[in-house]
Parts: structure tokens; C-alpha cells; sequence
């Protein structure tokens, strides 16, 4: 900067401590012989007029005689303003006129209050205000001009604004603190500043553990997309293994079910005895190959249904179907079974006679599946001499029917409660004649009930046995 230039900046926080700051400011410079130009907003024109008068000053004698002269902030800004940018040619054009007719003693500067800087900054155009005060210095260089700028503190409330407020008082020679810090004696004065000294100790500290944390934090973000884009990879595996473990299954229980079906309808031509006589103990066996026939067509059967319901293709037909009717036709086919294993199953009240149906919407051949699935690993798990007990009733403040099934056998552990319905998962650890199977059942009857919009669970407090919860919507 040029020596006869200087280039004053004045924080404050009340405009009329700012009023009071100018009329000294220029008082002393008029009873000097000094020429000032005041470019302030309207407010801060008249308030500054007052605030001289009050110091002695003739305004109007002094207007009149070209020692004072007072613009507009705004339309001197707009007049070299273009867009959000000032232009320089423009400054230069509208400025230099206004000094060159105020300097008349080059032994003496003139005193400059400019306010447009303050008002690019109010209005968040702080690139354009930074631009002025560049602007400025260069016209100090060819004109002897002791200018103020002032800015309103509360404008540099944020520790985001400490670099513009750095470039600001860079722009300066000169750089006074608002009122507050002017307002303290000397010792307050200097415990102020040690004060904030200890506050920038503190906020430099602070800022050093932001950045630490957002590295932290960069890193935790990382390694969570990382673990995010593992699991998606698993995931996407996975599914794709179940997909080919699935077609796996359903090719080779379509392609076990033809070989079995050809066993089946050789056994019976062998019995009605078309390739010639049989014997007594040829029946027997020839009955044996139909048991075991039948017994490994069901298990495809079982595979083939958890295949389709893990695929969503099971299909279900949906209509009014009688739960009462249902269950004593079940309880009437296991028949058999039941009187081998010396058990006795008892059927509900309402189930074994009621003249009135309970209507369920559902599939009838899906909950013929399921109770016989139920009622089949009651008879399995069922020690000589037990009892099945199978009773239903309607919930109608829930529009569900419950249907039970229950046994006095030999229960569930605790701990395999929550495993009974995964899929191949065997109840007992010794299996006897009775207690074969590759652990279905309960996984394709719980999926089929929830196909219907039902469910079925497993009771967790018995004193003995198990118990199984069917439920359904109600017709």
C-alpha cells in the first residue's frame, strides 16, 4: 500500500456505537480542513448528520462548501456492479471523479467511510466484498485517502467465517475491535485477550479432534461398506445356491418318482400273478417292495413340496372346508396305524359331534396334509399305551379357528423347540422302526398353513408330550 493511503477497518456490534465512532471520525477531520466522504446507506447518512451536529459541525455549511459529501451505498454500489461481480473499470470510472473533485490540498487526505463492502457481505456475496477492498487499496495508490470501512461483528458468528475474517483484516492497515473489547480498561483488557487466546488454544484443539474423528469415521464407513458388499456378495451366493440346491432336488424327485412308479406297477402285475403263481412268502416280500415303495414315494413327494414352497410356486385352492369333517376323516385313516401302536386317539367334543360345521377358508388337500403329518408324528413319538387328543374350536374375536393336536409321547427338548420346523431336522437322536423320515413334515405343514393365512407353532410349556397349534381364518 502506498504510504499517503490508509486503510482503516472498524468491527462493531450496535450501529449506534458505529454512528458515534463516524462523527468523531469525521468531526476531527473537518475541524482539520480535511474533506470527507461518507458513502453509508440512508439510515447510517442521517443518523451520521445528527450525530456531527452534536460535535459542532454545520452539515449544511459543510455540504454546501464541498467538505462533506454524502452518496448512497446502495446506488453507488449497483452503479459498477454487474451480476455478483464488481467491475473494475466501472469502480474506477464512477470513484475517481468523486475524490478528484474533493482533493483540494494534496498536503491533506481525505477522510472515507465506505459501506458497500458491508453490504456485499450482508447480502452473502463475501467474494465480492473481498474484491472491493482489493479495489480500494489499488485507488490508494494515486490518491491520498484515509478510508474506514466498518463490518457488523455478528456477520462472523460461526467458526466456518474465522478464514474470511482473516482475509478481511488482511485488507487492512489498521484493524480496531468492536465496543465491547474498547468499553474494558487496560488490564481487562489484556485478561480479554488472554482469554481468547485460550479459546483459540481450545477451538484449535477441538478442530484437531474433528479431523481424527472424521478419519475415524471415514474408516468405520469403510469398513461397513466393505462388510455391506460382503453380505450382499453371501447373500446373492447363497440364493444362488439354494436356487441350484432346489432345481437339484426337484430334477432328481422328478427323476426318482418314474423308476418308483414302475416298481409299484411290476409289484402289482407280479401279484395278480400274470407272470405266474405266487407263493405265499413271494406275496409277503412282493408286500414289503409295496411298503417300501410307497414309503420313498412319499419322501420324494416331500421333497418335491418343500421345493415348491421355498420357490413360492405352491399352489393353493382356496374355499369353505369343514374343520370337524376333516379332522375325523384324518383320525379315521391313521386308524390303522394307531391300533399297531397300541394308541388311542380321542377327538374334541365339538369336533366328534357337533351338528354345526366350523368353516375354514383354506386348501382342503393342504390341511388334509397337514393334520396327517401332525397326526403321524404324534403316533411316531408315542410310547405303547399313550393317548392322542385332537380338539378345534373358533376364535372369533380373532376370525381364526384353532385346531390342536396334542400327545402324551415323549415330548420336545427345550432347546429343540425353536429348530422343530427347519427343514431336515430330526427330533429324536435314536431313531426306532417307528420313527423314520427325513424331517419335513412340520416345515412343509407350517409353510402350507401360512400359504393359507394361517400358522402353525409348537406349545412350549407341557408337562409332558407336545402339542401343536394349527390355526386358520375363519370362512
Amino acid at each position: 500500500m502506498s504510504n499517503q493511503f490508509r486503510h482503516d477497518v472498524q468491527f462493531y456490534e450496535r450501529d449506534s456505537f458505529l454512528v458515534s465512532a463516524l462523527g468523531d471520525h469525521f468531526a476531527s477531520g473537518l475541524r482539520s480542513r480535511q474533506r470527507c466522504v461518507a458513502i453509508a446507506t440512508q439510515r447510517h447518512r442521517i443518523a451520521l448528520a445528527r450525530a456531527l451536529t452534536k460535535r459542532g459541525v454545520d452539515v449544511p455549511r459543510a455540504r454546501g462548501g464541498n467538505q462533506l459529501r454524502m452518496l448512497d451505498a446502495d446506488s453507488v454500489l449497483a452503479s459498477f456492479m454487474i451480476g455478483d461481480s464488481v467491475e473494475e473499470s466501472l469502480f474506477r470510472e464512477v470513484m475517481e471523479p468523486v475524490f478528484a473533485e474533493m482533493s483540494h490540498d494534496p498536503q491533506l487526505p481525505i477522510r472515507a467511510f465506505g459501506e458497500m463492502v458491508n453490504l456485499l457481505w450482508l447480502r452473502g456475496n463475501h467474494s465480492a466484498a473481498l474484491e472491493l477492498e482489493t479495489l480500494w487499496n489499488e485507488m490508494g495508490a494515486k490518491w491520498k485517502i484515509e478510508l474506514l470501512c466498518a463490518y457488523a461483528m455478528p456477520n462472523f458468528a460461526h467458526s466456518a467465517d474465522a478464514e474470511h475474517f482473516e482475509e478481511i483484516c488482511g485488507q487492512h492497515s489498521h484493524v480496531a475491535p468492536a465496543e465491547s473489547y474498547l468499553r474494558s480498561g487496560e488490564s481487562e483488557r489484556l485478561l480479554e485477550i488472554a482469554r481468547l487466546q485460550q479459546r483459540a488454544q481450545a477451538l484449535e484443539h477441538e478442530a484437531a479432534q474433528r479431523v481424527a474423528l472424521e478419519v475415524e469415521l471415514r474408516k468405520a464407513l469403510g469398513e461397513q461398506q466393505r462388510a455391506l458388499v460382503a453380505e450382499r456378495a453371501a447373500r446373492a451366493e447363497a440364493e444362488s445356491a439354494s436356487l441350484a440346491k432346489n432345481q437339484f432336488l426337484a430334477v432328481m424327485s422328478h427323476e426318482l418318482r418314474t423308476p418308483l412308479n414302475a416298481i409299484a406297477g411290476h409289484t402289482q402285475l407280479l401279484e395278480m400273478g400274470l407272470h405266474g403263481p405266487v407263493t405265499s412268502a413271494q406275496r409277503e416280500a412282493l408286500n414289503r417292495i409295496d411298503r417300501s415303495q410307497r414309503r420313498l414315494l412319499t419322501l420324494v413327494n416331500d421333497v418335491l413340496s418343500l421345493v415348491r414352497v421355498e420357490s413360492g410356486r405352491a399352489e393353493y385352492s382356496l374355499e369353505s372346508v369343514d374343520v370337524y369333517s376333516v379332522i375325523r376323516a384324518m383320525v379315521a385313516l391313521v386308524g390303522p396305524l394307531l391300533a399297531s401302536a397300541r394308541l388311542r386317539c380321542e377327538i374334541g367334543e365339538a369336533a366328534s359331534n357337533s351338528a354345526t360345521p366350523l368353516l375354514v377358508r383354506a386348501d382342503r388337500e393342504r390341511l388334509q396334509q397337514i393334520l396327517l403329518n401332525l397326526l403321524t408324528n404324534a403316533i411316531k413319538f408315542t410310547p405303547a399305551g399313550g393317548t392322542l387328543a385332537v380338539s378345534a374350536e373358533p376364535l372369533h374375536a380373532a376370525s381364526l379357528a384353532r385346531i390342536e393336536i396334542c400327545d402324551n409321547g415323549i415330548g420336545i427338548p427345550a432347546e429343540r423347540l425353536d429348530a422343530v420346523f427347519e427343514p431336515f431336522v430330526q427330533l429324536a437322536s435314536k431313531l426306532s422302526s417307528r420313527r423314520d423320515g427325513i424331517g419335513l413334515g412340520l416345515t412343509i405343514s407350517r409353510e402350507f398353513a401360512r400359504g393359507m393365512g394361517g400358522d402353525l407353532t409348537v406349545a412350549r410349556e407341557r408337562a409332558e408330550g407336545a402339542a401343536f397349534i394349527l390355526t386358520l381364518p375363519l370362512a
